[in-house]
Order: structure tokens, then sequence, then C-alpha cells
């Protein structure tokens, strides 16, 4: 299977949903609210987001980043609009309309239908724009610019293919401070696309990346005027791995850190399906494997090495298990009791108990699946198991009504489906949504990927990768190369922050030298590749963790939640629907920490809003 992918406020106590690594927030007394918030000066915690003519390639970088975040946020294609971009659209009296600007490239400019090349700025919008930020103290980021004193930057020399020449920035001081969640010790690798390096236009300027000669890469500038002013000189798009480093430094810099959204933050749940079973393998006969005692040892000794990292010292692979594979069926069986001794390592999800088919399951039958296999986590003592959490057998069974029925009945809450499979993909990312039948179900969205099911050596998973993807690629890669393409798959999504789950399987967990698997080798890749990058810890919910954070997205997307601040007072909020809300920045009682960034969660009742003090 491949991955084609892609609070009326409550006074005494807020909704005790479940916040990863906190306590669910608690606002006690009323010396926590500001009941008369000043009117002037203000902001509303939104970005405006300029695009010449909406193909911009910067466009879908930017909304990807705010979309992960939960960032409200408004794009204006200028070209579209021509002169609207004035005043009264970014302010009324002393009200900013937005708290930060983002624009796509630094001038605006595109090519008109007749063929000339000109910015979708006019002159009056671009003073209005400068008169706005300086006004109400905003700042602003283009995404890409050529280098201009607009920027702070002179016009430079020359334009740098970085397709041909690979550019490896090295982070100031500056830069330390404004991607403080990255690998400073390390170069940003910056490629395939244009690259501007320039020199500084004046002592105003601060350099945030340079090149290996000193050449201005990014930079602030400040402006007579007070505008502040962040500006990359090289190229973005959606999947370019240097944008997905970076994109989160430039939102907390327009923002100066205080923004409605989440922080972003690295998820890893790998799932591991059909535990205690054999999976048929690729290029044989009948060949089957059900890994052994021993390949689950080396499991184990490869987990605890990695959690010995400071970045993955949380992670621990859940393990979807069929307890009809512990019943003495396979014999002699080591594994059964090797997993009962290592159990509280592990998390473990309900993958039902004879691995049927769920398409054409009926109601009773599916549901003695659900309650067999409960039945044995029950008596081994299975730690930290949910009965709430179901992954079905090869994702089947989701448009059967009396099997979903079945899933209801035995108290499934969170259940998995396939994010390859447009309609059964998040909706939104990091969002989940009502399974269509049986709506007390969240679905939760899970990542397919290139190690197959059935592979469980180096031998077979080359064999099989390029009999698949030799037309792709041109021609036969080898194992390292696999890794390393396959990898970068997975890198994304943690440089992303996207929480969906990943499927893995048994056989992957085979110790093929009694020491090493392919799940094994696949993380290690990706884990090396994200430790050079960046050094917040990953985060590795459980499922049902993962699906209290999707339905939080959900009902706050759907809230119509609007904020303004009156900077260094207060901070207002207010929601058409009940929300929880994620603040990121703002500090208040039980405020959770991540990378020593705070972000307070304040519930809303419908039509509710609350005013709180900023520290």
């Amino acid at each position: 299977m491949t991955d084609r992918r892609r609070f009326v406020f409550v006074i005494a106590f807020c909704a005790a949903a479940f916040v990863l690594g906190s306590v669910p927030l608690v606002l006690s007394g009323d010396e926590r609210l500001v009941s008369s918030p000043p009117e002037c000066p203000s902001k509303d915690l939104r970005l405006l987001v300029i695009a010449a003519d909406g193909e911009d390639s910067a466009l879908p970088a930017i909304r990807q980043v705010l979309d992960y975040l939960g960032t409200p946020y408004t794009v204006h294609v200028a070209s579209q609009s021509p002169g609207s971009l004035t005043q009264d659209k970014l302010s009324s009296g002393c009200r900013a309309h937005y708290q930060g600007i983002l624009l796509t490239t630094g001038d605006l400019s595109y090519e008109t239908a007749g063929g000339n090349t000109r910015s979708a700025l006019t002159d009056a919008e671009w003073q209005a724009l400068r008169e706005y930020e300086a006004k109400f103290d905003v700042r602003r980021v283009a995404w890409y610019a050529y280098p201009t004193p607009e920027y702070g930057l002179q016009n430079p020399s020359s334009e740098l293919d970085t397709s041909k020449n690979p550019i490896e920035a090295e982070y100031t001081e500056a830069g330390q401070d404004v991607f403080s969640y990255a690998n400073t010790d390390n170069p940003l690798t910056v490629e395939g696309v244009s690259a501007y390096p320039a020199e500084p236009a004046g002592g105003s300027t601060t350099p945030l990346l340079t090149d290996e000669r000193g050449g201005v890469l990014a930079a602030v500038a400040e402006h007579p005027d007070g505008r502040e002013t962040l500006a990359l000189a090289f190229a973005s798009n959606v999947a370019l791995q240097h944008n997905l480093v970076l994109d989160y430094g430039l939102i907390t810099w327009v923002t100066r850190g205080l923004f409605i959204g989440e922080p972003e933050r690295p998820y890893l749940s790998a799932q591991i399906d059909d535990l205690f079973i054999p999976n048929v393998i690729y290029g044989t006969e009948n060949g089957k494997y059900r890994i052994t005692d021993d390949d689950l040892q080396a499991v184990l000794a490869w987990q605890r090495k990695t959690q010995e990292q400071p970045t993955t010292e949380r992670l621990r692979l859940d393990m979807a298990f069929n307890a009809y594979g512990t019943t003495g069926i396979y014999s002699p069986d080591a594994l059964t009791p090797a997993a009962k001794r290592h159990m509280d390592e592990f998390k473990w999800i309900s993958h039902t108990y004879k691995h049927l088919d769920w398409d054409e399951l009926d109601q009773p039958t599916a549901l003695a699946e659900l309650r067999d296999n409960n039945a044995w986590a029950e008596e081994v003592g299975l730690e930290g198991y949910e009965e709430e959490n179901l992954v079905t057998p090869e994702i089947s069974g989701l448009e059967n009504p009396a099997a979903m029925r079945a899933a209801s009945e035995a108290g499934v809450r969170y259940l998995v489906s396939d994010a390859s499979r447009p309609e059964w993909d998040n909706p939104s990312p990091n969002a989940g949504f009502p399974h269509p039948l049986e709506p007390s179900i969240l679905v939760i969205p899970r990542y397919p990927n290139n190690l197959g099911f059935d592979v469980s050596t180096p031998e077979e998973w080359t064999e099989q990768y390029n009999d698949r993807y030799r037309d792709t690629w041109g021609e036969n890669l080898d194992y390292e190369e696999i890794l390393d393409k396959e990898s970068e798959v997975l890198l994304s999504y943690l440089l992303k922050g996207d929480i969906d789950p990943w499927m893995f399987h048994q056989a992957n967990l085979r110790a093929y030298d009694g020491e090493h698997t392919l799940l094994g080798d696949l993380l290690d890749a990706t884990l090396e590749k994200y430790d050079a990058l960046f050094e917040v810890p990953i985060l590795s919910p459980t499922q049902d963790e993962v699906g209290r954070k999707m339905a939080e997205r959900t009902r706050y997307n759907e809230a119509g939640v609007e904020a303004s601040v009156v900077p260094g007072e207060s901070i207002t909020l207010t929601a058409r629907k009940a929300a929880r809300i994620p603040v990121t920045g703002l500090r208040i009682e039980n405020a959770e920490l991540y990378d020593d960034q705070p972000t307070s969660y304040v519930s809303l009742e419908a039509g509710g809003s609350v005013t709180l003090p900023l520290e």
C-alpha cells in the first residue's frame, strides 16, 4: 500500500479534555478576569496573507503551516481586487484587523495577461500597508523576496541555482533565537530553488541566515518609521525541507509568539498491526512469518536505546494485536509470554480477535471479535489498554453498517481509517471526523507507507519495492536508497506537526540479523534526519489521545473563534459554538509548556466570551 498524500466562560473550571503533557486548564478566582477590556488600541489575532495572483508558489506553504497550527488568517489575492487594500480594510479607528502580514513574495510581482510584469499592489496600497504596519506595530514577513532596501538588503550581484549547487545556510545568533526549535548547530540545506545572497543595506539589518561567504539569506530589518520586516532571499514551496524547518519560526516572529492555535509539535505514533499472528511474505508460495520472542527482545532493545535520546525519550510503539494468536495455535509460542512480561513498555490497541474481513461481517460476529480481544486484555492485565480504540483488519468494515454498529455497541470511540483514500482522509490538518454510519465513533486517518505488510528482511523489501517503483525511479534502488527515500516521507510528517498515526505490520519487526529490523532501520533513518534539523522532543500519543486532540481540533475549527489583544494588557476570546481554544504564548494557570513555549486552552460555551490578562 502506498502513501498518496499525501468556553458563557466557566470561572471555576474549564472542560476536562485531555491535553498532551499537561493538566486541563482550571481558572480559579475572579482575579483572572478583566471585566471591561479597553477598546483601544487593539489587534485582532488574525494574519493577513497577501498573494499576487493566487498562483504564488509560497501560498500553499503559508496555508499549510497556518492550517496545521489552527491559526486564523485571511488571504487577499491582490491582482483579483486591484486598489482594494485600503486603510479601512486594514483597520477601524484604533483597532487593527490583523496582527501580522505575510507576503508570498517581497514585491508581489506577477505577469499580466499582456505579458508584462508588475506588482499586484498599487503604490497607494503599498503606502497604506506601510502606514498600517507603522501605526499598529504590525510585523511583516516576505516568504520570498528579491533583496532590496525595503527588506534591509542591497541588490544582489547574482542569482544562485540551488538545484545544482545547494547552499549550506548557517544560523546567526539572532537566527538561533528566531528558529529556537531548530538544531542550529547544523547548517540548513537550501536547494531546488533560486537564491539571492546579499549584503545588509545598513546597520538596522540583522541577518538570520548566511551562506558560507557571509551572504545574507534571511534578515530582519528595522525601518525609520518603526516597521519591522523579515525576508527570505530564496524561494520555497509546500514540500521543500527548508520551508518545513523555517515556517514555524516565521509565524512565531510575525505574531511575537502570541497567536490563536497550537504550537508546532512533532508526533510519532507507529502502529504495528497483526501482533501474535503471521503475515504472508512477498515472493513466496505460501511463506508466512510470525515474529518470535527473540524478535520482540530486539525490538525492545531498539526502543530502549531510542528512548535514551532527548528527542525520542517518550517514544513507544503501538501494538495492534489479535489475541487469537495467543491461544496455542502456534506452537511452540515463546512470543506470548515475552509480550506479557514486557507489556508495560508498549502501547496496545485492539486489532480484533481473529483478524477476519470486516467488510461482510454480521453484527454478532463483529461484536464477538471485539469482546474476545477485550477479554484477553483484561485477563492478562494489559497495561494502558483502552477498549475505545480499534484498528480493524486491513482497515476493512468501515462501510459495513453491521460492523460499525457492533463497534459502537462495544464502546469503540476511536477508529483508524486509510488516509490515502480521499473520503477517509483528514477534513483539515490534524482534525478527525465523526463516522458517517456511527457518529459516536471518531475516525482517525492513518498514513500507509511503502514498507509493506509482507516483508521482513532487506532482501524481501528491496525486491518488492523495485517491482513496484522501478519505472517511477527509472532504476532499481538498493536498501539504503529505499530507506533514504521513504524516511523523507516520514520526516515530512514530523516537520509539519502531523498527528496522524503511521501504519506498519508485525513482519516488519523481524530481527533479520539478530539485532536490526526493517521498522527500526526506517525509523532510525527518519530520526537521524530529524535530529539534524530539530531539537524539540517528539510526542508519542496513544490512539485515544490522538482522537481527543483531533476531536478538539474539529470542534475548534467549526466554532467561529475570534480573538483580539490589547498589547501588554489583555486578550479577549469569543466563539459562536462551544470549543476549547488553544492560545499559544498565553501563560495562565495550568498552561501547557512545550519547548519553553506556553499554550493555554480556554473553554467557551456557544456564544461565550472571556477576557484574560496578559502576563
